[in-house]
């Protein structure tokens, strides 16, 4: 893992300015959850448009061989994620070359090149989380393949996590040690989203039934009649089950839209204080959760407005949740969270000292959700534009006038 401090800012010249607990705590520091890079288990893929149009912001270095080439954008890991660009280089007579900027630097250089000529390779990428100034990482290893039509990049992350829990069985007897391998099923490098699934050897045997043993990953799984929370964190390096004594239902839902909007995409990450880490891409979705305090982590938003080009949003935690924000959910209840709601625009400020004139002033646009969570990206159109595309929406404008309402300086900035 890899931790990495980052800031963006913004400078302006101035003249003045309950459970049970079936798995004990020591039980669960001895185990260990290994990323196993393997192709036991087939890769679930998606896909990602090739574009003939270069990022803007991107440096080539690499002298290519080939006479065409086409350009995808990845974000492997969070919804804030920093991209990944893949250049595939057509060499012709069906030979291609790869390049993929690995450690997200924005340059394509020589030795950024994949070995092979063929359609498909394997690259070393990490997945990556970003919370404020803090940017995690995990290694994977990620199938790249040229689809049919050259238009499309397929994606897939190789292999599963691997560990063991400790769960009571069908006759409740005492914790017994269960196999458990983790699948990425949306091929984001992390394992805790609405598409990813578990499979827990419950028999013992050592096989993988699909049909018994496969689950998608749910706040709530059902073993041996009995329920058990789920609790993990996104990249896999935990997991847990819990029986659960008591559950309510939340929803997710976005209330804040004029009636004309239509959401064509959605997702929201949801968290607990005690480690729960669970996903919906339904809007309205009842989901059956253990009694407990919950609080959004992430949403992601497609919405046509009806003028033939969609709203691309993507909001995030970027800070620690206080404690006016987690919602209760008590035995039987039903809570409604709501995903959008009123935003609120806030300024802060890098230094709180009085300025003088000719000092420059420091300031961070922040807009957040009404339950606090920062947007990330907005833009018109691919999700995966360029950040060229994306400043073009992402930001706003800030003008600074004196106690009078005299002008003194103009700028615009993203929102950090």
């Amino acid at each position: 893992m890899r931790r990495v401090r980052c800031c963006a800012c913004l400078a302006i010249l101035v003249a003045a300015m309950g459970f049970d607990v079936s798995l004990n705590a020591d039980q669960r520091t001895e185990t260990i959850w290994r990323y196993v890079p393997s192709d036991q288990i087939r890769a679930v893929t998606r896909t990602i448009e090739l574009s003939e149009e270069r990022p803007e912001d991107l440096i080539e270095e690499a002298t290519y061989r080939g006479s065409a080439r086409r350009y995808a954008q990845l974000r492997y890991g969070s919804e804030n994620s920093r991209r990944v660009t893949i250049v595939v280089d057509e060499l012709g007579e069906g030979r291609y070359d790869f390049y993929a900027d690995g450690n997200r630097d924005r340059r394509i250089t020589p030795d950024e090149r994949l070995a092979g000529e063929g359609r498909q390779r394997t690259i070393h990428l990490a997945a990556e989380i970003i919370r404020e100034t803090i940017i995690e990482q995990e290694p994977r290893q990620v199938l790249l393949r040229l689809g049919t039509l050259r238009n499309r990049l397929i994606v897939g992350t190789i292999g599963y996590i691997e560990g063991e829990v400790c769960v009571s069985g069908a006759d409740a007897s005492g914790p017994v040690a269960r196999n458990v391998r983790r699948v990425d099923g949306n091929a984001n490098g992390l394992f805790a989203d609405a598409a990813d699934y578990v499979w827990i050897d419950l028999d013992g045997n050592g096989q993988w039934d699909p049909a018994g043993e496969q689950f998608a990953f749910l706040p709530v799984l059902r073993l041996f009649g009995r329920r058990f929370a789920v609790h993990s964190d996104r990249f896999g390096r935990t997991f847990a089950l819990r029986e659960i004594v008591g559950t309510g239902t939340l929803q997710v839902v976005v209330q804040a839209l004029p009636a004309s909007a239509r959401v064509t995409l959605f997702e929201a990450t949801i968290f607990s204080p005690d480690g729960m880490v669970f996903a919906t891409r339904q809007i309205g979705e009842k989901l059956t959760v253990p009694v407990g305090k919950y609080a959004l982590a992430s949403v992601t938003l497609s919405i046509d407005d009806g003028r033939g080009v969609p709203w691309q949003f993507v909001f995030s935690r970027s800070d620690s949740v206080g404690e006016d924000r987690w919602v209760e959910v008590s035995q039987d209840q039903e809570v409604v969270l709501e995903a959008i709601g009123k935003l609120k625009f806030f300024l802060d400020f890098a230094d709180t000292r009085q300025v003088k004139p000719g000092d420059n002033l420091v300031v961070y646009p922040r807009l957040y959700t009404e339950n606090g969570l920062l947007i990330n990206l907005s833009c018109r159109g691919n999700q995966l534009a360029s950040p060229a595309q994306e400043q073009l929406h992402n930001k706003c404008s800030l003008k600074l006038i004196d106690p009078d309402g005299r002008h003194l300086s103009t700028s615009s900035s993203g929102f950090s």
